[in-house]
């Protein structure tokens, strides 16, 4: 099955579930000093999906998923950016 997705976009989306399933991806854009609505902007979404995936109503998927997991993935290296 082809999702459109690299490897690296798909390691990312699937570190972004798993945050979220153990309820840390919320803490992680916090401590980052990220506003939910700038994270939103920056992996494409509305606040309100951003807020649904870190309460854990919905799961992160496609290209936006990715994105997401990707900035946790910085996150948890300790190395937070600004977003671009």
């Amino acid at each position: 099955m082809d999702t459109g997705l690299s490897t690296q976009e798909l390691d990312d989306l699937g570190l972004a579930r798993r945050l979220v399933d153990a309820g840390a991806a919320r803490g992680l854009r916090e401590k980052a000093d990220v506003k939910q609505a700038e994270l939103a902007r920056h992996c494409g979404i509305g606040r309100s999906l951003c807020n649904h995936w870190e309460a854990g109503r919905r799961s992160p998927n496609g290209v936006a998923g990715a994105k997401y997991g990707g900035m946790l993935r910085r996150w948890l290296a300790a190395k937070p950016e600004p977003l671009p």
